[in-house]
């Protein structure tokens, strides 16, 4: 599901990051809060707080998302841009097999009566420990407040276990599955 809602932008110049804030079932990502970037980005003073402007094409922050309970995640991204911006969230960004992990799907950034948007993605699934993440932008210049991250479900482990005994010399995968 993806729903919008709009407040009016006042972008300026810069300070210090918080930390990365949670109580375990929300997890608030303060834009400002990031621990790498690629691409022209610079920290703003905005609404009384600070965000961060990606500026040009593309270009993404990195943070480190600390996840204390597994389950489906509701995405909320306030973020202010025009009809060419788009971003999405990558997760498992060090993986080791080069996939891309992408689970919020790519969502327009554009801002409504030139105010913050308020995008909201349904369902993003997310593990516990500590993931790198990367909020990915496209198209245009874009300012990025803050992305908040809510409990919608907890993870249910399946109650019956399976056991495979495997005999000769060369296993094979069958099946596996990635949560």
């Amino acid at each position: 599901a993806l729903m919008a809602s709009c407040t009016s932008p006042n972008a300026s110049t810069t300070t210090d990051a918080p930390p990365i804030e949670t109580d375990g079932k929300t997890i608030v990502v303060e834009a400002e809060s990031f621990s790498g970037s690629e691409g022209d980005v610079n920290k703003v003073d905005i609404d009384g707080g600070q965000g961060v402007v990606l500026n040009g094409d593309e270009g993404w922050l990195a943070f480190d998302l600390p996840v204390s309970i597994a389950g489906r995640y509701r995405v909320e991204t306030r973020i202010y841009g025009n009809e060419s911006s788009s971003y999405w969230i990558e997760d498992y960004v060090t993986n080791q097999d080069g996939r891309t992990y992408n689970i919020t799907g790519a969502s327009k950034a554009m801002s409504q009566d030139d105010g913050w948007t308020d995008v909201i993605v349904e369902g993003s699934p997310l593990d516990t420990g500590v993931h790198p993440i990367r909020i990915h932008v496209r198209g245009a210049e874009t300012t990025l407040d803050k992305v908040t991250f809510t409990l919608m479900r907890e993870h249910e482990l399946t109650p019956k276990q399976i056991t495979a005994e495997m005999t000769g010399t060369e296993p094979s995968l069958v099946w596996s599955d990635e949560f």
